[in-house]
């Protein structure tokens, strides 16, 4: 148990000094705080989020985000390979800078939904509605990329032991998420269990009638439902245990197993959506500072950031004081918040139907839906009707208004050249459908503009790199009227493909076209990742699943890529709970209530490494040339504000665990005195052996090594 000296201790591992900038995580210098200045390491806990230290490895500390511990040094994420033949200096490590100590970088990450209060903590599928007594009502296990890999249970607890001699289970109404394999125990002490029924080859009930379970009366206290060879519900990716409720009769035919007779419930996971336990956002937001990110997205997708959470009965617009208290926190850690304006808001669309039983139920809430409105029922687009659209307007205005200081760049929609088909029912390229869209972002660049004229405006991020779509955006005249353009590049693509390796050019090209239209901003990428799930999926989401390490090695090569285009850009996500998608920068192991244990993946520790890599860099040429005239190399080429260049080179075929090695002379059109090399991976740091135009005997892997390169008498 850590006391509050020991708290005291870990924080004052963390600062150097209180006088001074704050050092990063892995630092070991240490400052005695006392109580009397209480105040001041209050503040630092408050504003930084300063973890304690919960273990040390190898010298080094470990700091617990809630119940996440991650080291505090770059890891030896694979074997270490030297990055020059014949060099004998000395190596280190990179020295991590959090957010706060960064000037500016263009490395960010889109986190699934912003901290919440209960108050908007929507969980459509919980365990008690198991014993509810209502079959409209649904739980859901978590997900799993298998039907075999992990069997998911409820185990149903009764106040009082009873002679029992049915146990019920109720389908879904739609049937789905209906197992392959039941096994029902029943106990008396929760200690020696009976089984009473083991069905296996099992299929969906008809029509989704009750199935009755029945067996010679006993007693029992507790019932247990085990079940495998998952199926799926909501979405055919969600491999679940998904049932309406269970009943436990009694020999008079009384259902005990209700809330209201003082029955309990457990179950081994719930799905709670693509974010996650609320609990474990909490304690994993601070993740975003210790990664050095200068930038995070809000909104983009189930937040309760959007209309529909926001405004759930017409005329009253709630913004959660938790997610208000996170962008206050972000901003004073020095995050840039890009804040994505989305949704649509059922209450005011004439469509407002309920899937159960098609028929209008006004006004629209999520608490009438067993199902996320997003991504699952979309609302229609605000141009529906001129009252609908009005609504949206104040809805915009509110929250420029509410966070004008805080949050700078606001975007108008997402992925509107995907999601507004589902409305128009047709291309999402024609005519109607981006007519309708521009009309909406002329209006709401008109009222962000009246509310905060500094404000940086997106045009909505598009669905892939479509430049049909932000073309035709552009020549119905938005070029002039926004700040930033942005895309959604890369989900899972393999990096050895054109689509990826012609990337660079494509970008600088379409830059040429933005500008012809009036477009003198910044650019974007606000969405990409690849994946890394176990077992690798039936149906994989995007490109396709790859390794853990090569799911790090192409965050690495993404990333260097497409700062070196100047984009600034996010990985999606942060966290991520949804296991056959792998989206995010943590793993998720093995499922389990009321929090699934969740760890930091290699692609993690490589996204912080590049954080601190990366900053205050600028695109830049100069004149690389490779010895080794046979083989291929991609290279990507910055200059740092003091006047130092920096190169990051890599190999480009697609990354595999075991990385080739190429041994090449790097020849440099600049005349330099020292280079210092960085496996980005590893985070190693060495000065490297050169004369002042010439590196010699450089070892080239499937991911970047950067090379710092100064014209000074001093190693760094």
């Amino acid at each position: 148990m850590h006391s509050r000296r020991d708290w005291l201790q870990s924080v004052a591992a963390i600062a150097a000094s209180l006088k001074t900038r704050f050092v990063s995580s892995a630092a070991t210098s240490q400052v005695v705080l006392s109580e009397s200045n209480s105040p001041r390491w209050q503040n630092l806990a408050r504003v930084h989020r300063i973890q304690p230290i919960v273990a040390e490895c190898s010298g080094v500390p470990v700091y617990g985000f809630g119940v996440v511990d991650i080291y505090g040094r770059p890891p030896d994420l694979v074997p270490h390979a030297p990055l020059q033949t014949n060099n004998t200096l000395p190596v280190s490590k990179i020295l991590l800078k959090k957010s706060w100590e960064i000037k500016n970088n263009k490395v960010g990450a889109t986190p699934p939904r912003t901290p919440r209060t209960w108050m908007m903590d929507f969980k459509p599928l919980r365990k008690t509605h198991l014993i509810d007594g209502n079959p409209d009502t649904y739980w859901s296990s978590r997900g799993q990329t298998r039907p075999t890999v992990q069997p998911q249970w409820i185990r149903i607890d009764l106040p009082w032991q009873a002679q029992v001699k049915t146990v019920v289970i109720i389908p879904r109404s739609d049937n789905q998420g209906w197992p392959g394999e039941i096994v029902i125990d029943v106990s008396v002490d929760a200690w020696h269990w009976e089984t009473v029924y083991r069905g296996t080859g099992l299929q969906p009930p008809a029509d989704g009638k009750p199935q009755f379970f029945s067996f010679e009366p006993r007693t029992v206290k507790q019932v247990r439902i085990t079940a495998d060879n998952l199926r799926w519900a909501i979405s055919e990716e969600f491999l679940v245990f998904s049932v309406a409720g269970v009943e436990v009769l009694d020999i008079e035919d009384n259902n005990l197993a209700l809330l209201s007779k003082g029955a309990g419930v457990t179950v081994s996971s719930t799905n709670q959506g693509a974010a996650g336990e609320k609990n474990l956002e909490d304690w994993l937001w601070p993740v975003h500072y210790d990664l050095g990110l200068k930038w995070v997205r809000l909104a983009y997708w189930d937040s309760v950031l959007n209309w529909h959470y926001a405004e759930q009965k017409k005329g009253e617009i709630i913004i959660d004081p938790l997610a208000d208290q996170t962008v206050t926190e972000m901003a004073e850690n020095g995050i840039n918040i890009v804040l994505c304006l989305a949704y649509g808001n059922w209450l005011y669309s004439r469509e407002a139907k309920a899937k159960k039983n098609a028929e209008a139920l006004p006004p629209y809430s999520t608490a009438d839906k067993q199902i996320w409105v997003i991504p699952f029922e979309w609302p229609p687009p605000p141009t529906e009707t001129e009252e609908y659209f009005e609504a949206w307007l104040r809805f915009v205005r509110t929250m420029v208004r509410r966070f004008k200081g805080r949050i700078r760049y606001y975007e108008i929609w997402n992925e509107e050249n995907a999601n507004w088909n589902a409305y128009f029912k047709q291309s999402s390229k024609t005519e109607n459908a981006i007519n309708q869209y521009c009309r909406l972002a002329r209006e709401t660049i008109h009222t962000i503009r009246e509310e905060y004229p500094e404000a940086k405006i997106l045009l909505g991020s598009v669905a892939g790199f479509d430049r049909e779509y932000m073309t035709a955006c552009l020549k119905l005249g938005l070029g002039p009227l926004v700040d930033v353009i942005a895309w959604h590049p890369f989900y899972g693509t393999r990096q050895d493909l054109p689509q990826f390796r012609n990337y660079s050019g494509e970008v600088r090209a379409w830059k040429k076209v933005c500008e012809s239209f009036g477009f003198k901003g910044e650019y974007m990428a606000t969405e990409s990742g690849w994946y890394a799930p176990y077992p690798p999926p039936e149906k994989p989401f995007g490109g396709g699943a790859v390794s853990e390490i090569v799911k790090a090695k192409c965050l690495a090569r993404y990333f260097t890529m497409s700062v070196g285009l100047d984009l600034t850009t996010f990985w999606n996500t942060t966290w991520h709970h949804y296991i056959w998608w792998d989206l995010g920068l943590f793993r998720n192991p093995y499922s389990a209530d009321p929090i699934s244990p969740t760890e930091p993946q290699a692609a993690y520790y490589v996204l912080r490494n590049l954080g601190t890599l990366l900053e205050s860099v600028t695109p830049a040429s100069f004149t690389v040339e490779f010895s080794k005239s046979n083989q291929e190399f991609e290279f990507v080429t910055f200059e740092i504000p003091n006047g130092d260049k920096l190169l990051a080179v890599w190999l480009p075929q697609e990354p595999t665990d075991n990385s080739p090695l190429v041994t090449t002379d790097i020849e440099l059109g600049m005349k330099f005195s020292t280079a210092v090399g960085t496996d980005v991976l590893n985070g190693i740091v060495q000065p490297l052996v050169c004369n002042e135009h010439r590196l010699i005997g450089i070892l080239i892997k499937d991911y970047p090594i950067f090379i710092r390169l100064a014209d000074r008498a001093a190693a760094y």
